[in-house]
């Protein structure tokens, strides 16, 4: 996963001309996750195995050659003491990780040193800024600025009449997030759906056929009884390439992972954040909110820099 590579990538349409629909490749398997007891980090992996790498919290460490155990992904808050906040300032802060060698260089001008074991390097750059949308009304939405790119690069997340919708203008593709389970207020799977021509899909779908045909990735909520000691699993997202990679798509740890592909796991933590703000927000009002909130706070690595031995 690199700025270079992004730059590169030329997504791949069924007609010339934007609007079509993508043509859809390799799927990825996701996991969106968050550590016990913090409340404002969330962390995106390459696979189910690099989280439970990490899950399993040992304090020894080595890199391994693909970076198993380190998440692709941290959006972090950019907003320590409120009272500091000033306009203007992003909400969140989404970063992204890289795995060199000692020998290359680094991947990013601005990247920092995040681990350092023997001759191997994880670098993290930032790869996403996250504005509170600009309205009368609190709380009306978030819009995502992506500043490394050719072109500006931005997805807003609005909330309307109670519910969310979140759409994107993804190299000339429109594509939306419809709720496919759960209530608009808290849906517990949605769907990305490709637009076609200035389509507007409502946020229930009527058309399976259409999902089938045109859906770029799934969200699901994945709910833990018991979670780990260091982390627990808040979502899984499946992404669908429409880009060629520097990887296979079954490396496990940090790879090369697509520009569209990164964009869409940059809004599914957000709706894991949102989602888990709108459950303890549900449970203020309730005799147990104490530990509602302990139970569903947005959890995420206790360290970033301390993942398990795999």
């Amino acid at each position: 996963m690199g700025h270079s590579a992004s730059k590169n990538s030329v997504p791949v349409s069924q007609s010339s001309g934007f609007g079509s629909t993508p043509v859809f490749g390799r799927e990825r398997a996701l996991v969106l996750a968050s550590v016990v007891f913090q409340q404002k980090t969330l962390m995106c992996f390459a696979s189910t195995r690099s989280f439970d790498c990490y899950a399993r919290g040992h304090k020894e460490f080595q890199i391994r050659n693909d970076g198993l155990g380190f998440p692709t992904l941290t959006m972090e808050s950019a907003r320590p003491l409120q009272c500091l906040l000033e306009t203007g300032d992003p909400a969140f802060r989404i970063y992204q990780y890289f795995l060199r060698t000692a020998s290359e260089p680094a991947p990013h001008p601005e990247c920092q040193i995040a681990r350092h074991s023997g001759d191997k390097l994880i670098y993290k750059a930032l790869l996403c800024n996250v504005y509170e949308l600009e309205s009368p009304v609190r709380d009306a939405g978030y819009e995502l600025i992506f500043p490394d790119m050719p072109r500006p690069t931005s997805v807003r997340l609005e909330k309307y009449k109670g519910s969310l919708r979140m759409g994107a203008d993804l190299g000339g593709w429109g594509a939306q997030w419809i709720c496919t389970s759960g209530s608009p207020l808290l849906p517990k799977e949605l769907v990305l759906v490709a637009l076609q021509g200035g389509d507007n899909m409502p946020s229930k779908a009527k058309s399976s056929s259409i999902l089938g045909t045109r859906q770029w990735a799934k969200y699901r909520e994945f709910f833990s009884a018991l979670p780990s000691r260091s982390a627990e699993k808040v979502a899984s997202l499946c992404v669908r390439d429409v880009e060629l990679s520097e990887s296979e798509v079954s490396a496990c740890g940090i790879g090369e992972v697509p520009w569209y592909t990164r964009v869409i796991a940059c809004m599914g933590l957000m709706m894991c954040h949102l989602h888990e703000q709108k459950k303890r927000n549900r449970g203020k009002n309730s005799p147990f909110s104490a530990a509602s909130h302990l139970r569903s706070a947005p959890l995420v690595a206790s360290s970033v820099n301390s993942p398990a031995f795999c």
